[in-house]
């Protein structure tokens, strides 16, 4: 399989031939040239967008927010719907990516993810002390609501790995 690049948007097309018209920026397919540079793998481009597409979602949630607060509430729904499709995107390449693809690696992943939590919810409630002493009941407040849900999501995994240990 051969690689080629358009020379107006810099998209890498794989194929035989290149396309006749660049899908991302129109150009014609005389704008496309041979490419011969190392490319990344499959595995690789699904990593990336998991990635990417993780810190879109956590970035367009807080824009989403911070319009509340700003006083232009009717920007926030728009951000959390891309928010939303962008979560969508991610937990999708990880699905291709092959993470967690075998019953036993879900299991072995969801053990991690419950002791990352564990940590999570403790770095949060630290959080929230240091916070309080140092005056900024706000954040102190923000921080024991997250922890609140770290240990609701505890609970939760807690509860999954049982059901797992059922059907095994």
């Amino acid at each position: 399989m051969q690689k080629y690049r358009c020379s107006k948007c810099r998209l890498l097309h794989f194929g035989d031939t290149p396309p006749l018209v660049c899908p991302l920026c129109t150009a014609p397919e005389s704008a496309f040239t041979e490419d011969t540079e190392a490319s990344r793998s499959l595995d690789e481009y699904a990593a990336l967008q998991v990635r990417g597409d993780s810190w879109e979602a956590t970035h367009l949630g807080h824009y989403a927010l911070q319009c509340e607060t700003l006083g232009i509430p009717h920007l926030s729904p728009p951000l959390l719907a891309m928010a939303q499709d962008e979560l969508r995107h991610a937990t999708g390449f990880a699905r291709w990516s092959g993470a967690a693809a075998t019953r036993d690696e879900l299991l072995d992943s969801f053990k991690t993810l419950l002791e990352g939590k564990k940590g999570s919810r403790k770095l949060k409630l630290e959080g929230a002390s240091l916070a309080y002493a140092e005056g900024n009941v706000p954040l102190a407040a923000w921080f024991r609501v997250c922890a609140e849900d770290e240990e609701r999501h505890i609970r939760t995994l807690e509860w999954a790995l049982r059901q797992f240990q059922k059907f095994a």
